[in-house]
């Protein structure tokens, strides 16, 4: 249709065109040639004789090339500037002309061929842009073949074609729906039939492409509308259907048609109702296709005839379009399908009675006849009764079933029911979680499998519990009329077992439905009705024979496999989103937005039973969407235990989503209690990733330390078998989000709900590790980042713990110490603050906890360059903790290190000196010279000798440190590198830059690897490293890492931190040493008056940006006149 419908627009618009030769006429000619030869391949109706417009066309350029003359009266040319060319009469028709000859469309019922003696009608359907005559014409015949050749092959059928108006881009398009082109079939044909009084006389329909749907919903009108007297009950009468290339899964070419008409012809009128059927995720498209073959399962139960249905698909590409039909779109598993040797256009044109497509398609067509020669009311009765007679499924066929195609295919595939000849027993179990749609899937299969092979008997059998198994038994034997049922010494169980095993008794699919009690086919059992004859464990009682088929549908996928024996286990996930949108469309209103219907599905992660649920409680309570996904949000177990009404649901079981998961709860705690409480521990964690480590642990505090591996996977995996949780690639567990909340509302309801909470707060805290783990071994970084998501869930459950209150404070004061590492100062200053709190109001003020998170919540205020309320704090601090703990207690010593720091930090550098060595002294006295804290005092006071000048003596002190901590700490420990990184600087500071760039080099290499790019080390190794390029005279390469630098400190720090002020500074140097005086200075002057505000008028670094703006601003070429004004 696209070269189509550039070509029709070719021909309206030529006498619009420029002058010869010129781009938009040479534009048009090779456009035109290229078009000419791909028409050619398509078969479409123009409304001009494509013999005629040949010809003219090309005589048409080759004139304009040759002069051009006075122009026509036209009504609408393109470019008014330039004279449109003339065109002689002879040539090419006028616009009138050319709308005369336009063909008037062939619409309604014709009869190509009308025997004598005749016992069918066959009624052929074009597609898409098709005409009812045209598309079964070959390329060189002037005659549809079903006039020609078909009469031959099939003397006693009356030979019919429909036509409607299925153009969707011309002058004057239809607007209509496939339903109205469907309506007016049956209007035709029905009438048509009615004139002759053959309205009682077979039908097979044969369809192209978008026929194929026109035809599929004239027969569900028929079915809906036939017992009004003036619509014909055509569904009745048809006993044959052949699609060619229909897309009963849509076409991916189908969007092409929207941009072609949006893009290439604006001012023409399409019909987006034809081509937007056609679209993969199509509403119509679903409700055409589920409507048709609901009814196709329900003929049997009717007392109508199956219709043998043949599925043909194009096997060739059509030219620059590809395969405009796949396969899996024009086809349907347990089907008749069949491949024709050309492309979508030309599978339904043959050219003579040994084209094998047409022997194809004749042979099949012979075959409908030769079903129609022998189906009479007789005939359909013992069909229905052969079908009906062993077929006890409970639930009526559910007419929303939607999708889950691959599973059905899956299904029939597995089972091979054309393979009579079997010598084994084909065993499936279905599993998943509750209410993803299992049991749903049997009854589709159930239905297709009574339609598709109507002498397989179907048994349904409800495997829940030892007595309702037996009662199904009970009544397959009175369905069957087993011989021996009336005895009252008779076990039903071993009668049934050997009737069906019997191959005399006909072949049968079993379908054993919920089946999640494990040991209810694998231990004896004691039934409450008939304790006497129990002989063993029911699933001994499934027969076991190649004429038998068995299905089981479970929760369990243990209770699955034992019953399959391991083979052939199919796992039912999530619905695709788009198979979810669809079902939400059926239950609810056609206005719902795909954009509303999409959000709720994903709120209830894609689960069947939810969304119909879901759609029952919006139905009946009248509400929009939007609203229930308010209430979703503020109490989703309420509404997901609101019970309601399904087809296909078991009478004797609640409906609830919520109902269905508690029993399957119920069920692991009765067989493995520790699955049950790891369930529950869960429920208080992040869904996602929850370390096996976490429900080790809780084994071993329950069990006294002992060993639990085993248990404890066992558990897992019976969790892993009810699918209610999953196992990721890293072995970590993920537990369904609504499974959780569902979690929870269990235990409140048990009211175990905070023994769980505090289970969980106690696991946490003991496998997070502590602020000291961490800076002792580094490693355990990761260990944090994969448990804080946890930790912070925990965090925010624990308030409702009565308590609770001290173990959450030591949580918090693990996550504030990691943040703090991590350099996430603004997140570790809330956590220290709530533990503080709960420390403070709970033991007091003088409690070591409190003093700690005291001195804490300081380190973070003197990282956040608070300087002043840092000091504040750690002077309080020390007070206490000298009243409490005496001078000398290292708690007390380290409090004072942290107020040196702090002192420092406001550039009162003498002062820390001073305080820094007395620190030093103690930690020697009490900790001994290679104590962690005396190291790290040592590096402190190394730092600031070196600051005030005496690099010497601050290099041989930092030697000291480094080689003492590598030693002890290991090279790649934080305080290692720390120590480095001072003494690449003082390394610098001395002018042996090489050295210096080597070593700081190396630390920034380790930061990035064990503490990550934007850590605060980090960028501060990489700005050290941008200051010694600089030094080396590498300006540009300077500039660039410290504008880096500066990036990202912006981004971790803000604006105003001293780190991201130390790198504004050090980039306005490059920048004057580059010769860029007016951005150095405009830097400096922003990093100076932030400096005065943050750290103080008199703070060393503010005195030194004040220092160097008046030096750099006295020099002759400091800045430029443009400049100068500016400042001025």
């Amino acid at each position: 249709w696209l070269p189509a419908s550039a070509y029709a627009f070719t021909l309206q618009q030529y006498h619009a065109i420029a002058q010869p030769r010129s781009p938009l006429f040479n534009l048009l000619r090779t456009s035109f040639l290229l078009l000419s030869d791909i028409l050619g391949l398509m078969d479409v109706s123009l409304g001009y004789p494509r013999s005629q417009v040949m010809p003219d066309m090309r005589k048409l350029f080759r004139r304009q090339e040759k002069k051009p003359s006075s122009a026509l009266p036209i009504s609408a040319p393109l470019a008014t500037s330039v004279p449109p060319i003339s065109v002689p009469p002879t040539s090419v028709p006028t616009t009138s002309e050319s709308l005369n000859r336009k063909k008037i469309l062939s619409l309604g019922i014709k009869a190509l061929h009308c025997p004598e003696l005749c016992d069918v009608d066959i009624v052929f359907i074009h597609g898409l842009s098709g005409d009812r005559e045209k598309t079964w014409t070959g390329p060189n015949q002037t005659e549809p073949w079903p006039k020609t050749i078909l009469p031959d092959r099939l003397p006693t059928a009356r030979i019919l074609v429909f036509g409607y108006d299925a153009k969707w881009l011309k002058d004057s398009s239809s607007r209509n729906r496939v339903q109205e082109h469907a309506s007016n079939l049956l209007a035709s044909l029905g009438r048509h039939r009615d004139e002759d009084n053959t309205s009682s006389r077979p039908i097979i329909f044969v369809c192209h492409s978008l026929g194929g749907l026109v035809c599929m919903d004239a027969l569900v009108l028929s079915e809906q509308q036939g017992g009004q007297h003036h619509l014909p009950k055509i569904h009745e009468q048809t006993i044959g259907i052949q699609f060619l290339g229909t897309p009963h899964q849509g076409s991916e070419l189908a969007p092409w048609a929207k941009l072609v008409s949006r893009y290439l012809f604006p001012m023409r009128q399409t019909n987006s109702e034809i081509t937007g059927v056609l679209r993969q995720d199509s509403e119509e498209l679903a409700r055409i296709q589920h409507s048709f073959h609901l009814r196709l399962q329900l003929r049997p139960q009717l007392g109508l005839p199956a219709i043998s249905i043949t599925y043909f698909f194009e096997e060739l590409p059509t030219p620059h379009l590809g395969v405009v039909v796949p396969k899996e779109s024009a086809t349907r598993p347990g089907c008749s399908n069949i491949g024709i040797h050309a492309n979508h256009s030309n599978m339904t044109k043959f050219e003579d009675a040994n084209d094998d497509g047409f022997l194809k398609v004749s042979g099949e067509l012979r075959r409908y006849i030769e079903v129609a020669k022998q189906a009479s009311p007789n005939a359909r009765l013992d069909v229905d009764e052969q079908a009906t007679m062993h077929f006890t499924v409970p639930y009526s066929s559910n007419e929303n079933f939607i999708g889950r195609i691959d599973i059905l295919r899956q299904l029939e595939s597995c089972f091979n029911l054309s393979n009579i000849n079997r010598t084994w027993q084909p065993r499936i179990a279905l599993y998943g979680l509750g209410g993803i749609g299992k049991t749903q899937i049997a009854i589709q299969f159930t239905y297709w499998l009574r339609h598709q092979f109507p002498d397989m008997a179907v048994y349904w059998v409800h495997a829940s519990n030892a007595d309702r198994f037996r009662q199904s038994f009970t009544s397959i034997a009175q369905e069957c009329g087993i011989p021996g049922l009336d005895d009252p010494e008779i076990d039903v169980l071993p009668l049934v077992k050997a009737w069906l095993g019997k191959k005399d008794n006909g072949r049968w699919l079993m379908v054993i439905d919920n089946a999640d009690d494990e040991a209810l086919f694998t231990t004896h059992q004691q039934t409450s009705t008939s304790s006497s004859r129990s002989s063993g464990n029911l699933g001994g009682f499934i027969p076991d024979c190649a004429n038998g088929n068995i299905l089981i549908t479970t929760r369990n996928k243990k209770a699955g496999s034992r019953l399959t024996k391991g083979k052939q286990l199919i796992e039912i996930g999530k619905m695709d989103v788009s198979d979810c949108v669809k079902l939400l469309h059926l239950q609810l209103d056609d206005s719902a937005s795909t954009e509303s219907v999409g959000r709720l599905s994903e709120q209830l992660e894609y689960i069947p039973l939810a969304l119909v649920q879901a759609a029952a409680f919006i139905r009946e309570n009248a509400v929009p969407i939007d609203y229930y996904l308010e209430l979703l949000m503020e109490r989703p177990v309420d509404l997901l235990g609101e019970e309601f009404e399904a087809v296909g649901r078991d009478e004797e079981s609640l409906h609830a989503v919520a109902t269905t998961w508690m029993i399957s709860f119920q069920q692991i705690q009765q067989r493995n209690p520790l699955a049950g409480e790891f369930l529950s521990l869960m429920a208080f964690f992040d869904r996602q990733e929850i370390p096996r480590s976490f429900l080790l642990n809780y084994y071993e505090r329950r069990n006294d330390g002992k060993d639990g591996v085993l248990e404890v996977t066992k558990a897992i995996g019976l969790l892993l078998s009810f699918c209610l949780i999953r196992e990721e690639a890293s072995q970590n567990i993920t537990i369904h989000r609504l499974v959780q909340m569902t979690t929870r509302k269990w235990l409140s309801i048990q009211r175990h709900e905070d023994a769980y909470k505090g289970e969980a707060l106690s696991t946490v805290l003991e496998m997070f590790p502590d602020r000291q783990s961490v800076e002792n071994r580094f490693e355990n970084r990761t260990t944090c980042t994969a448990y804080l998501a946890h930790a912070q869930v925990v965090r925010g459950l624990m308030s409702s713990i009565e308590g609770g209150e001290i173990t959450r404070a030591g949580l918090l004061t693990k996550i504030g110490g990691y943040f703090r590492e991590e350099g996430r100062s603004k997140e570790a200053e809330e956590a220290h603050k709530e533990a503080g709190t709960i420390y403070r109001e709970i033991l007091g003020e003088e409690d070591h906890n409190t003093l700690t998170s005291m001195g804490d919540l300081a380190l973070i205020w003197w990282d956040l360059a608070r300087f002043e309320e840092a000091e504040k704090l750690l002077i309080k601090v020390i007070e206490l903790r000298k009243r409490v703990l005496g001078d000398e207690h290292p708690d007390t010593i380290i409090s004072m290190g942290n107020l040196a720091q702090t002192i420092y930090g406001q550039g009162r550098l003498g002062e820390a000196e001073k305080l820094q060595t007395k620190v030093l002294d103690l930690y020697k006295r009490v900790r001994g010279e290679e104590h962690p804290n005396t190291l790290r005092g040592m590096g402190n006071l190394a730092l600031t000798i070196s600051n005030l000048g005496r690099l010497g003596e601050a290099e041989k002190l930092q030697t000291k440190v480094l080689d003492l901590c590598k030693r002890f700490r290991g090279e790649e420990h934080p305080e290692t590198l720390i120590g480095m990184n001072n003494l690449a600087q003082t390394i610098r500071d001395l002018g042996r830059l090489g050295e210096a760039e080597k070593l700081q080099t190396k630390v920034l290499d380790l930061c990035k690897r064990f503490r990550g790019e934007e850590h605060s080390e980090t960028l501060r190794a990489m700005g050290n490293l941008a200051q010694i390029i600089s030094d080396l005279g590498r300006l540009g390469e300077a500039e660039k890492l410290q504008t880096k630098v500066l990036d990202l400190c912006k981004r971790v720090h803000g604006e105003e931190h001293p780190a991201t002020l130390n790198s504004m500074n050090h980039l306005a140097h490059t920048w004057r040493k580059l010769g860029r005086p007016d951005e150095a200075i405009e830097m400096i002057m922003e990093c100076m008056e932030l400096q005065k505000r943050i750290l103080g008028e008199h703070h060393p670094r503010t005195l030194s940006s004040i220092k160097t703006l008046r030096y750099w601003l006295s020099l002759p070429t400091a800045i430029t006149n443009a400049k100068q004004e500016e400042l001025a």
